[in-house]
């Protein structure tokens, strides 16, 4: 057994400690594509200690592209967020970012290089394949000036105020040629003037159109000039010598007298533009 001496004294040691602040590090992500004048949304993330991204952080970016840098206050809760910028030319920019948290330690710069381009733009478009009658609407053919990857999902078609349901609608975008295909045949149309919205992500374009029961020659009117187009096509059938796609106004592949009953019908109604 060993025991302290009587006399033993216990002596108390300090030592001075460094806790050195590790600097941040933030990346800033962009788009997948970035038009001229329609904000672009950035996504920004900064890491560092659990203390410092609780209490936040405050951003400096320089968007290369001549405007004055940015700077976001620190904020707690900002660590992962969305930033927007609108360039106002197209080309390349080099967007720069810094981080600096709580205790005053600054990120290393991060860049990122983006390539502004011009928004798409409506280059053509057609309703049931350029036919003149609005009788029944198939088919919306539109062309865009660039690839935009479209789904279905970024269309929207109104009557007025009132949305359309889309759901029975079937819709094909051809990157290729830039060429979507919205087909409404088992769409349901009252008669009425429509707008088709397109959302490329670049900004919205739009396709008027209307659909009116019996009119053949798409004048906004059903009278007597469209029974002449079905009567002089009666009879004929797709592939006929003497059809007239636009006689065959319920698109079944041939003028009978069920045509002639949708213009007879609807003689007298009118549509204003």
């Amino acid at each position: 057994m060993i025991r302290d001496a009587p006399d033993a004294t216990n002596i108390a040691k300090t030592a001075s400690v460094t806790v050195n602040n590790s600097k941040p590090t933030v990346t800033i992500t962009p788009p997948s594509k970035v038009y001229r004048n329609v904000a672009a949304t950035f996504a920004l993330r900064a890491l560092d200690s659990p203390q410092d991204v609780a209490a936040g952080f405050k951003y400096v970016i320089n968007w290369g592209d001549g405007t004055a840098a940015q700077t976001i206050g620190a904020k707690a809760g900002n660590a992962t967020r969305n930033i927007a910028h609108t360039f106002t030319a197209t080309g390349t920019r080099t967007v720069t970012v810094r981080a600096t948290d709580r205790n005053g330690a600054q990120s290393d710069p991060v860049t990122t290089t983006v390539t502004v381009i011009a928004a798409p733009t409506l280059q053509s478009s057609s309703i049931n394949g350029g036919a003149k009658q609005r009788s029944r609407i198939m088919n919306i053919l539109f062309t865009l000036s660039q690839d935009v990857g479209l789904t279905k999902g970024k269309l929207k078609l109104t009557r007025g105020a009132v949305n359309v349901a889309l759901t029975n609608a079937s819709f094909t975008w051809t990157g290729g040629t830039q060429t979507g295909n919205l087909g409404l045949s088992s769409t349901n149309l009252v008669d009425g003037n429509y707008r088709l919205a397109i959302d490329t992500g670049g900004g919205v374009l739009n396709i008027d159109f209307f659909r009116l029961a019996g009119d053949a020659n798409g004048d906004r009117k059903v009278n007597a000039s469209d029974l002449t187009i079905v009567n002089n096509a009666f009879g004929k059938s797709t592939g006929q010598a003497g059809f007239n796609v636009n006689a065959d106004l319920n698109v079944d592949g041939k003028v009978d007298n069920k045509d002639k009953t949708i213009v007879t019908q609807n003689t007298g109604h009118t549509l204003p533009a």
